[in-house]
């Protein structure tokens, strides 16, 4: 890919992830399970209630359906972002400073 390629691919990119956002809620690696599924549970509770899906779809966060609400969900989602975004990165010779 050349440079000019490169720029309006990343551009276009950039525009679509500016479109929506996504959070995630992440523990310590030694937190019981018990907490992470009551906190995963309270999460997913508040996700239903239509007022804070309407004020969070109006920020422009992306709210995943209740089935991809978990934590096998994220790391898919989580992977194959970093499948997508790394060799462009890297072809790029971007650097974390």
């Amino acid at each position: 890919m050349d440079f000019i390629a490169l720029l309006y691919h990343l551009r276009d990119e950039i525009q679509r992830v500016n479109r929506g956002q996504m959070q995630s809620g992440a523990q310590p690696t030694r937190t019981p399970q018990e907490a992470v599924d009551k906190l995963a549970e309270a999460a997913r509770a508040a996700m239903a209630d239509p007022a804070l899906r309407a004020r969070l779809t109006s920020l422009g966060q992306q709210i995943p359906p209740v089935e991809q609400q978990n934590a096998a969900a994220l790391a898919a989602h989580t992977k194959a972002e970093i499948d997508k975004w790394h060799p462009i990165i890297r072809e790029a010779g971007i650097k974390a400073e």
